[in-house]
């Protein structure tokens, strides 16, 4: 009979300390969240959101194919705030950047497979805020002998223009690197 009392007390304490909505002062400071979205999951670039919580890009491996782009919106804390959205043709498609774009929404940069030729191309994303593609573009130019080619890292100046920074495979080196 003295038990009960006890279990009580106990069952008490551990649901008031199991409370999902109260966030620590070393939880409001950093955090670690895991996604696990499809076969395989790679974290490529995070950036704020405007207004707080964070845009994460990565690439993802499905079973109808074989990498793509994917973007996950969370809050402050790292909880997602809708489904992912995902960008990529026919392909091995792999995104390396993401920034806020002036204006609202993203610009992310990284390749997709250029089906014609077989090889990679340098690609241009626009999102809305919500991650909607609003248009995207290949620079099939820096591709003279149609090699891979790739955009890993971009920014804007301060006329909104972008600058990207990359590789190309050329006959009788591995890599160069290139700035457009």
């Amino acid at each position: 009979m003295k038990s009960y009392p006890m279990v009580f007390a106990f069952l008490a304490v551990f649901l008031c300390a199991c409370d999902d909505y109260e966030v620590s002062s070393i939880q409001s400071e950093s955090f670690i969240k895991y996604y696990a979205l499809n076969r395989s999951n790679e974290g490529a670039c995070v950036c704020e959101i405007p207004g707080g919580g964070y845009a994460l890009l990565g690439n993802t491996t499905t079973d109808l194919r074989d990498s793509e782009i994917c973007l996950l919106l969370t809050d402050v804390f790292g909880n997602s705030i809708q489904d992912p959205k995902y960008y990529g043709t026919t392909g091995s498609d792999k995104g390396h950047c993401i920034k806020p774009a002036p204006g609202g929404g993203f610009v992310i940069l990284g390749s997709t497979h250029d089906t014609i030729n077989g090889d990679k191309e340098v690609w241009l994303i626009r999102t809305n805020d919500m991650g909607d593609t609003l248009w995207t573009r290949t620079f099939a130019q820096f591709d003279k002998e149609n090699n891979d080619d790739e955009g890993l890292w971009f920014d804007f100046n301060s006329k909104g223009e972008i600058t990207m920074v990359g590789y190309i495979y050329v006959t009788g080196y591995l890599k160069q690197i290139w700035i457009y």
